[in-house]
């Protein structure tokens, strides 16, 4: 996979892409649409509130506790976002989503892509309303880490080489669809926190880029061999392991 820079199309401001942003509520989801906004018409955004996450982990080890709470500040500090942009916005439950309306109003946008980032599953309705439309930020070196918690899991295989993000189309089955482009880290000097954060802060700042270029024909989408790698699931990510990833 080529890693060589994606350049932004030069357009007159009234030929800019039309984008949606499907996300989560974080301030690095809140980054994303701020960074959409500044490249592309960011026309709208859906909002999925995704609830706690790992709580049950949480509450069974202090280590881990720490661990997400790390998580948290740093990306308070690399981030640094309040507040989505000033542009239609929808705040959806998880389970609201793939609703009828929700998807309705996606379609009146008439985006010329989606850029999806931290929501749930999209179901075929999605897939069938923008066809090859929907790009997803990945963060995992597909296809070689699939599924749940796929920027951790390098750092337990002491695999970094395939430390990185995806962006890639959405297709019916999970983190497959052909890949556009893949974000690696500029260095592996930091800790855990720094590194993982800041990968992701270039994955968002890359990704305007990358769905001009992809529309534009000047990306070549690339079948994934899903054969090679693991789907990580939730349930695989244990005290244990974080012990061993981050060498605490």
């Amino acid at each position: 996979m080529s890693l060589s820079k994606v350049s932004l199309i030069n357009t007159q401001r009234n030929n800019i892409l039309k984008v949606l942003v499907l996300t989560s509520n974080s301030c690095r989801h809140k980054f994303l649409c701020h960074q959409v906004a500044k490249e592309l018409e960011l026309v709208g955004v859906i909002s999925e509130d995704k609830g706690k996450y790992y709580s049950a982990e949480k509450k069974a080890s202090r280590l881990v506790t720490e661990h997400f709470d790390k998580l948290r500040i740093k990306e308070k500090q690399i981030f640094d976002t309040q507040d989505f942009p000033n542009v239609p916005l929808i705040e959806v439950k998880k389970s609201e989503i793939n609703s009828e309306d929700v998807l309705s109003w996606a379609i009146d946008l008439k985006p010329d892509a989606i850029i999806l980032f931290g929501t749930g599953i999209l179901k075929e309705a999605w897939l069938e309303a923008f066809s090859d439309k929907i790009i997803n930020i990945h963060l995992g070196f597909s296809p070689y880490y699939r599924g749940s918690g796929t920027l951790f899991w390098p750092f337990y295989n002491d695999d970094l080489e395939h430390l990185g993000v995806t962006i890639h189309l959405t297709v019916r089955k999970v983190d497959a669809g052909n890949i556009l482009y893949i974000v690696q880290p500029k260095s592996l000097e930091e800790d855990y926190y720094s590194i993982t954060n800041e990968l992701i802060k270039k994955s968002l700042c890359e990704v305007s880029s990358v769905t001009s270029s992809y529309l534009s024909g000047k990306i070549e989408p690339k079948a994934q061999d899903i054969t090679l790698g693991h789907v990580y699931k939730k349930a695989d990510f244990s005290e244990d392991a974080l012990r061993k990833a981050i060498k605490l």
